[in-house]
């Protein structure tokens, strides 16, 4: 008797429609949370990179100073390829 009710089952339309529809609700549930954890992963990175950034800016001006290099200071606080360039230089970030 329980067989012929899994075979009427398999063999109802509307049962497999509603049953692709679990699994694709699965599917997405499964996939929603995959990206949360991957944005949760970014926004930690992103943190932890400005976190560095700040570290490396204050090196570079605390190392600027002390050598005297005013007129570097301020270019590099407008010009970024200047400021690179002296954070390579002193050794930064690396």
């Amino acid at each position: 008797m329980a067989e012929t009710e899994v075979i009427e089952t398999r063999s109802d339309r509307k049962w497999r429609e509603r049953i692709m529809t679990l699994e694709e609700y699965a599917l997405a549930k499964a996939r929603d949370e995959i990206i949360k954890e991957k944005d949760g992963w970014f926004a930690e990175g992103k943190a932890e990179g400005k976190v560095e950034g700040k570290l490396i800016i204050n090196a570079l001006i605390q190392r600027l100073i002390e050598d005297g290099r005013l007129d570097d200071l301020k270019r590099s606080s407008e010009d970024e390829e200047y400021q690179e360039k002296l954070i390579k230089e002193y050794g930064l970030g690396e």
